[in-house]
């Protein structure tokens, strides 16, 4: 929900007057914010539960803490 809120926020900046943006901005802002708090608890998780499982597959070339995330939670 939050990212289709941040797409449609960011197609608004396309179409408002440029005195609006500030406004939208702000709450893009705080849609990131929201999404980025959400995904350091996702990988907090995952490092506290998984933990052995998240270092073997970052150790793996091109997998990082948000795809070994991605990965675990299919599991």
């Amino acid at each position: 929900q939050l990212l289709t809120m941040m797409h449609s926020e960011r197609q608004r900046l396309q179409i408002t007057p440029s005195k609006l943006h500030a406004s939208i901005e702000a709450i893009v802002a705080a849609i990131k914010a929201q999404l980025d708090e959400i995904e350091e608890q996702m990988l907090a998780h995952v490092r506290e539960h998984f933990g052995e499982l998240d270092a073997l597959l970052q150790s793996a070339s091109g997998i990082g803490p948000v795809a070994s995330a991605v990965i675990v939670s299919v599991i």
